[in-house]
């Protein structure tokens, strides 16, 4: 991107380009009007039939306002959202954001224009319900502070889910399918919940605004937790400062990979600091709002909880591992900006680097995670539990995983030159599927033959080391049938494989880069 103008400032809003430009685009009266009208209309006959048929209850003008406001999320979260993720696309496709690029424009400045511009009309049908949101808030029992909190709410919500899939748009290619993607990971985590339980499970919910609007308004048929703060090792926050924050924070870390996708379409959305910081925010609100469940007496469901938090925690370092997979253009950039600074190497820290330190970085944190996790459920105990053999046996284990996972991706993507996504489904086959569908025809002719292709997945020996620790810990017993073949094989039989593909893969990318090395010169001109 060209910065060549000295004056031009990190961020501009007033008289951002990109913003009148989308603004204009989104907000022409042949479309927009129409759609304010129906809105408006909406809203007037809610308020005359309350006013008419209400008979002054009180109660009936607390509901128009929750009616009003679940419009308002709607118009912005599920209209506004997709358009943000298509626009992106569309122009990505045209090649307007390469035109953007060669402009003084900074990626911030680019980022913001398309995060407001792009939802413009969304914002202007949203606005067309305030006043009738004004008029009933007159007669309902909400007091002024309560709403206005409520519409600051949605409005973080708003900018979060945007920022999102403005994102999702700069990397993904899928686009007017989008509108339904937003609606389903809306419900997802809108219903990833028991309404009937006393907390939320974990911290999802919270990303959403549902928890805070339940708090805020009263509803009647919230569930119990609605009335409650949130927890965040052992204390209790109130739901809406927790969900300002924590939507604050991803939307930043979002923003961060839109600038850098916005600025060069060839480099990962995160950097290695970015992902491994995002990393260190979901696992310790993952850990913090179980700590007080995991304090009470849950141990009849220990084993449960601790698979969930070590599915999820391998699950978030695997994807962000496959999001910062160096491709072969990557790695040969990264080498010459290394030359100019004199190094013979790239930094595990920039981009281009091999993504071994990161595996090793992600099982570290994921092992301390553990560890605290296992304080909380644990209590006195915990000590004993963080030094014994399996607790290191499951953190190896995933270390092997992991680095299966970077070693393969890095070996189809700089051999094969193939991109992360061809490279994962290749991997996703070979190593996953493949072993599992082997296991089912083997299985016919005997169990103990079922078991022994299980070998060959890295996955299975994960599994098994789980499952060997929830029943060691939690006293459970386990149906997973890598541990029934772990009984008869030996955990250590069954990550050996993964071990010696590890270590093939790790030998056959260094030599790679060091060929690559080799043929980039020292002078700058490279």
């Amino acid at each position: 991107m060209n910065h060549g103008a000295s004056d031009e400032p990190w961020v501009r809003l007033r008289d951002n380009p990109i913003l009148l430009a989308q603004g204009r685009r989104r907000l022409r009266r042949g479309a927009t009007i129409p759609m304010v009208a129906v809105v408006a209309l909406l809203a007037l006959c809610g308020l005359l039939a309350v006013a008419t048929l209400g008979d002054g209850d009180k109660e009936a003008w607390r509901q128009l306002i929750h009616g009003y406001l679940s419009l308002i999320g709607i118009i912005l979260l599920l209209f506004g959202a997709p358009q943000v993720g298509n626009t992106l696309v569309d122009e990505r496709a045209g090649g307007i954001l390469d035109f953007h690029r060669a402009t003084p424009l900074r990626p911030m400045t680019l980022a913001l224009g398309y995060l407001l511009g792009c939802p413009a009309r969304e914002y202007a049908v949203a606005v067309a319900v305030l006043p009738f949101l004004a008029l009933a808030l007159v007669w309902a029992p909400l007091s002024l502070f309560q709403v206005a909190a409520a519409l600051l709410v949605l409005v973080t919500s708003t900018w979060f889910f945007h920022a999102f899939f403005m994102l999702t748009g700069l990397v993904m290619d899928f686009s007017r399918r989008q509108s339904g993607m937003v609606t389903l990971v809306l419900l997802v985590l809108m219903l990833g919940f028991s309404a009937g339980s006393d907390e939320p499970i974990g911290f999802a919910l919270y990303l959403t605004p549902l928890p805070a609007l339940l708090h805020l308004l009263a509803m009647d048929d919230a569930p119990q937790w609605a009335a409650l703060s949130a927890p965040f090792f052992g204390w209790r926050i109130d739901p809406v400062l927790y969900t300002l924050l924590l939507q604050g924070a991803l939307t930043a870390f979002l923003l961060e990979g839109c600038t850098r996708r916005l600025q060069n379409e060839t480099v990962p959305a995160f950097s290695r600091g970015s992902a491994l910081g995002l990393f260190v925010v979901l696992l310790t609100l993952g850990v913090g709002s179980q700590w007080q469940a995991l304090r009470a007496n849950l141990a009849q469901d220990i084993g449960g909880h601790l698979l969930v938090f070590l599915v999820t925690a391998t699950l978030m370092s695997t994807l962000l591992l496959l999001t910062l997979a160096p491709s072969y253009l990557n790695v040969v950039r990264g080498l010459r900006r290394a030359r100019r600074r004199g190094a013979a190497e790239v930094s595990w820290w920039q981009d281009g680097a091999a993504g071994w330190p990161l595996a090793l970085a992600y099982t570290l944190l994921t092992a301390t995670g553990l560890g605290v996790w296992l304080a909380g459920a644990s209590g006195a105990d915990a000590l004993d539990l963080v030094l014994s053999r399996m607790f290191f046996a499951a953190v190896f284990a995933q270390a092997v995983f992991l680095a299966f996972v970077v070693g393969a991706l890095e070996y189809v993507r700089l051999l094969m030159r193939s991109s992360w996504r061809n490279a994962a489904l290749l991997i996703a086959f070979c190593a996953f599927i493949l072993p599992w569908l082997l296991m089912g025809v083997l299985s016919g002719i005997s169990e103990k033959a079922g078991a022994w292709p299980l070998i060959f997945s890295p996955l299975s020996g994960l599994i098994a080391t789980w499952s060997e620790l929830s029943r060691t810990w939690a006293g459970g017993q386990t149906d997973f049938q890598a541990y029934q073949a772990a009984a008869d094989i030996g955990l250590g039989v069954m990550l050996l494989p993964s071990m010696l593909a590890a270590a093939w893969f790790f030998y056959r990318c260094r030599q790679m880069r060091r060929l690559l090395a080799e043929a980039v010169p020292l002078q700058d001109g490279a």
